[in-house]
């Protein structure tokens, strides 16, 4: 069954809707490998293209499986040494040689520990940390500019750090000098604008962690000496206890609050180290969301089967951000789209956003694979996180989307989140998530991507998982206002693809014809029901 909403994309500029686009050229195209990828070590890699769809693809007199358009992928077992394939289209031919060089042996990078500390500093907002041996590079807190350290050795790339921490060498540069006694002294809180600060005196801007739960936090501050006393007093401030820690020295505090923290944000000035603990929004309205369409201009992202004669990732990230905008707005919401035509913004600039202090940020992205991977057994939507406190967003929010467009594949796939280390997913102040809408490399998944009707739905969901997420938090705090939340829009049409067309594809474009006829004849009908109307008066004068 297919679901259409009710809701309408027509937000989405003209210029994203025009470059949703597929120029079926009749010929044979190879996309990947690329010719500057045809040298592996791998065992097995994916082909990826494009081909006449009139015809029969062979590769090596094997016939391969094509969508309606001529995608296709092929997954080849490698030989060492040269590899050729031959692919037969109608009348088109090409001949792809891969060679594959034995894998050479890895050797892990040396760990060295200094025999005299030094101490270094970074000069950048929300740089990665993380565990000092963690292949998967999942993040700790992220260290805001001033944050002070003492570096205890190097490993391959990374400085190790007292906490049992490591940060990239290329985000830190050496103070020059050394520090006897880092000392936090002082401790205040206060309540403003829907944030508890939490502000201490500091002599260095001391490395921290901080841990969020249910209704408390833990904070960890790496000082030498402590003379801080923080009290409670401040508005949804219950508890406050606090330990100390000798190895490494460390100040440990538990901060109960009335309310649920959903993120925070660390500051350091004029010898000051400010904490904004930050709570959920108590309305929609009073929600802001900033969303970032990745890649653009020159940087395409991810290419599908086409490559560049066909929409690139950028084109799909653009329209389906858009969407989710549109979505939101009709809600009250504050969004606020990074990019909105089509040009390229550097990471770092998309990362001086987080200075807006948005309750949600979403990356919105195409997924893509190594050659190495079989890119046919590849699909559907994912949501990454990089921190804990966007586990329950990403969890929540990948749900709802599966749910939603699931029944454009027939398919119900399990809700899928995942950890991993995204710039764009280190925002502290709120859930900051990396979104995949599907995989460029899947020839089927991609040629859903190119129906307008499929990422209406998508832009459509992505908007309502927000929403979602929004309101559970406002339930989970106040119980009693459930009542007057509306219920996410009940999708009004009901298609059985099967009854359309046998394929997807045609099924799609035919939905697209539909709904244009379904417009027009409401017109036509509307217009004759005015004409009618405006006769009557003349009707009854005659009488």
């Amino acid at each position: 069954m297919i679901f259409l909403m009710g809701f309408s994309a027509g937000a989405v500029s003209n210029s994203a809707r025009s470059r949703i686009f597929y120029d079926d050229r009749e010929a044979l195209f190879i996309t990947h490998p690329a010719e500057n990828s045809r040298v592996t070590t791998s065992s097995r890699m994916s082909f990826l293209g494009d081909s006449d769809s009139r015809h029969k693809l062979y590769i090596n007199g094997e016939e391969v499986k094509t969508t309606p358009n001529g995608f296709f992928t092929y997954y080849a077992e490698l030989a060492l040494g040269e590899n050729q394939f031959l692919l037969v289209n109608g009348t088109n031919s090409e001949i792809i040689t891969i060679t594959r060089e034995a894998a050479g042996d890895w050797t892990a990078p040396e760990t060295t520990y200094y025999s005299t500390a030094i101490f270094g500093s970074v000069e950048a907002d929300y740089i990665p940390r993380f565990a000092y041996f963690d292949d998967d590079l999942h993040g700790k807190t992220p260290l805001m500019s001033g944050t002070t350290f003492k570096i205890i050795g190097e490993r391959g790339d990374y400085y190790l750090l007292a906490d049992d921490t490591a940060v990239f060498k290329n985000h830190v540069y050496q103070l020059g000098r050394t520090i006897n006694s880092l000392t936090v002294s002082g401790g205040e809180i206060s309540f403003r604008n829907n944030k508890i600060t939490v502000s201490f005196d500091v002599t260095d801007n001391p490395l921290y962690e901080i841990t969020l739960n249910e209704h408390s936090a833990e904070l960890i501050l790496y000082a030498d000496r402590d003379l801080s006393n923080l009290q409670t007093g401040a508005s949804y401030v219950t508890e406050i206890s606090k330990n100390v820690q000798f190895a490494p020295s460390a100040i440990i505090y538990d901060i109960e609050f009335a309310r649920i923290p959903t993120g925070y944000i660390v500051r350091f000035a004029d010898g000051k180290m400010n904490i904004d603990f930050r709570f959920a929004p108590t309305c929609l309205t009073e929600t802001f969301v900033l969303l970032d369409a990745g890649h653009g201009g020159g940087d395409p992202g991810a290419l599908g089967p086409p490559g560049e004669f066909g929409s690139m990732e950028k084109d799909f990230n653009l329209y389906v951000a858009q969407t989710a905008q549109s979505y939101l707005r009709t809600l009250g919401v504050e969004v606020l789209l990074i990019r909105d035509i089509d040009y390229f913004v550097q990471i770092m600039d998309r990362v001086e956003f987080f200075s807006l202090e948005p309750d949600v940020i979403i990356s919105v992205h195409a997924n893509s694979a190594p050659l190495s991977s079989d890119f046919s057994s590849l699909s559907g939507p994912l949501m990454f996180y990089t921190l804990d406190t966007s586990e329950r967003a990403a969890d929540s929010m990948i749900t709802l989307i599966n749910d939603s467009v699931s029944i454009f594949t027939q398919a119900a796939p399990e809700p899928r989140h995942r950890r991993q280390n995204f710039a764009m997913s280190r925002y502290t102040g709120g859930a900051a998530m990396l979104f995949e809408m599907g995989f460029m490399c899947n020839p089927t998944e991609y040629e859903l991507m190119l129906n307008s009707t499929y990422l209406d739905r998508m832009g459509t969901a992505l908007g309502m998982s927000v929403e979602q997420y929004i309101k559970d938090l406002m339930i989970a705090e106040n119980p009693e206002v459930v009542h007057t939340f509306a219920p996410l829009p009940p999708p009004p049409i009901v298609i059985d693809i099967e009854d359309i067309h046998p394929t997807l594809a045609e099924a799609y474009n035919e939905l697209d014809i539909n709904e244009t006829l379904n417009q027009y004849i409401i017109l036509i009908t509307v217009v004759i029901l005015c004409g009618a109307l405006m006769c009557l008066p003349s009707a009854f004068r005659k009488r």
